[in-house]
């Protein structure tokens, strides 16, 4: 079989959407850091984010062979307000950027595109359609009248959402964030009407249960689970199921156990002594136990997911 037909794994694309951005590289870009940001690894400020150096992104685009035009690609991805860009980088001198998308600028970026679609844009070769409004304008007369109705039906439809939201709320464990929780629940709602509150009412039982099997875990906001959380796998099969660890003993206790599963305790003392840009205060977040089970705070934060392995962090430290 030829090299050329698909003996590796493909990167996809919708066709619409570089016609969107009017750029076939900037379309397979935007469609791979979305891929990354489902497997949802890296949770910052509410949002998902990927990271990767300039070179590592090259290794994923390899026909784009220079990194000035990749680079300029993912600028202009940010300058139209599609990409967000972050630094949580552990190391102060460590640059790289980390990427996320602006979901609702995206939706915008589509609404316009649709709304500019052109009469002779809609017969596609092979006898196929699409819909795609014209740039006809309907004169519909506006009066006051015909305002007031329509201001009138969307403050019923905000209304009745608020009404269903609030029985959500009223069972949901943290009420922090109550108005922007009810922003996140809005929009979803309107985005499709596959999701319902019978959804929600699931996933948020999952959620509970799942609290109540790893009872060291500590309810996150209202506002952080409204905003695409409730999504996260909460089954109890997927329970870390909280072990503490135990005191040190003859055979070196718990500094010779999986602290993060990949590394132990004292694996993780000798590379952050090796790591000699690192603050006292970063050294003590890896090595220095905070309560009597000997805890630290990397621990706890890798168990509640919110640290990644150190062994893959030390190409940033």
């Amino acid at each position: 079989m030829s090299n050329l037909l698909l003996d590796e794994r493909p990167l996809i694309v919708l066709p619409s959407l570089a016609a969107m951005l009017n750029s076939l590289d900037e379309a397979v870009i935007l469609q791979q850091i979305h891929y990354w940001i489902e497997k949802r690894q890296n949770y910052r400020e509410g949002r998902y984010w990927v990271y990767n150096s300039m070179e590592n992104w090259m290794q994923q685009f390899p026909w784009i062979k220079s990194r000035t035009t990749l680079t300029r690609y993912f600028n202009k991805l940010e300058a139209k307000g599609l990409l967000i860009t972050g630094n949580f980088n552990k190391a102060g001198f460590d640059k790289t950027k980390w990427y996320t998308i602006d979901y609702s600028a995206l939706s915008d970026f589509e609404q316009r595109l649709y709304r500019t679609c052109t009469t002779s844009d809609q017969n596609l070769v092979n006898g196929m359609n699409r819909t795609c409004t014209t740039n006809t304008i309907d004169y519909t007369e506006i009066t006051s009248e015909s305002t007031t109705n329509k201001q009138a039906n969307a403050v019923s439809a905000d209304a009745d959402l608020s009404e269903s939201f609030n029985k959500l709320w009223n069972l949901y464990p943290k009420k922090q964030g109550k108005k922007d929780a009810f922003r996140h629940y809005k929009a979803w709602r309107k985005k499709s009407k596959d999701n319902t509150d019978d959804y929600l009412l699931r996933k948020l039982n999952e959620y509970k249960a799942y609290l109540a099997a790893n009872q060291w875990l500590h309810p996150m906001n209202g506002s952080t689970w409204f905003n695409g959380r409730f999504d996260d796998d909460y089954s109890t099969a997927n329970s870390q199921g909280y072990q503490p660890l135990q005191q040190p003993q003859n055979d070196g206790g718990f500094a010779q156990k999986l602290v993060d599963g990949k590394w132990t305790q004292n694996e993780i003392n000798v590379a952050v002594k090796g790591i000699k840009n690192l603050s006292p205060q970063q050294k003590a977040y890896y090595v220095q136990p905070i309560d009597q089970e000997g805890n630290t705070r990397y621990r706890l934060d890798y168990l509640a997911g919110k640290a990644i392995p150190i062994s893959d962090a030390l190409d940033q430290l």
